[in-house]
């Protein structure tokens, strides 16, 4: 059913739709949930979906394959892995949740082109939305919050000091 379609986007369709029978889906997701609570406020996204796509596509079909097979290999336990993960997010156990998403990242370009670079993009942007007046809320996912190379460490990096709010 995949021949026609990148590996990427197998690995995406094979890892998604068992997650979506669990009631996974962006309809119950956090972004959501703080667009509904904007209450007319302007509101953006750091990225659209078509350019986070855009990433996966831009990878060597060498790495798609690897995130493809590796994706294949933990279908078995995805269900599980994910229920621990939000534990952690519930419980606010931001390094527990760093560690159960990005663990088994064992393709480095991969975890580069997904959190590592994105990570250095959003700081660059709160770097310079903070020379500008006014009060910006700003949200990314749990993966990107914890560990090293997460947003707050690269904000560090560039002399920000950052709070965690439970």
């Amino acid at each position: 059913a995949f021949d026609a379609y990148d590996p990427w986007y197998a690995a995406i369709a094979l890892s998604t739709v068992p997650l979506m029978r669990e009631g996974f889906g962006t309809m119950n997701g956090a972004e959501t949930l703080l667009i509904a609570h904007a209450q007319g406020k302007p509101h953006t996204g750091l990225e659209t979906a078509e350019w986070q796509l855009s990433l996966f596509d831009g990878l060597p079909r060498e790495t798609q394959l690897t995130y493809l097979s590796e994706v294949i290999e933990g279908l078995p336990e995805i269900q599980k892995d994910v229920f621990a993960m939000v534990n952690a997010w519930k419980s606010g156990k931001a390094n527990t949740l760093a560690a159960l998403m990005n663990e088994d990242e064992s393709v480095p370009m991969l975890r580069q082109v997904l959190l590592v670079d994105r990570n250095i993009t959003w700081a660059k942007w709160i770097t310079e939305r903070l020379e500008k007046p006014g009060t910006v809320f700003v949200a990314v996912g749990a993966g990107h919050l914890a560990g090293p190379d997460s947003v707050q460490d690269v904000l560090a990096k560039a002399g920000f000091k950052t709070k965690r709010v439970q």
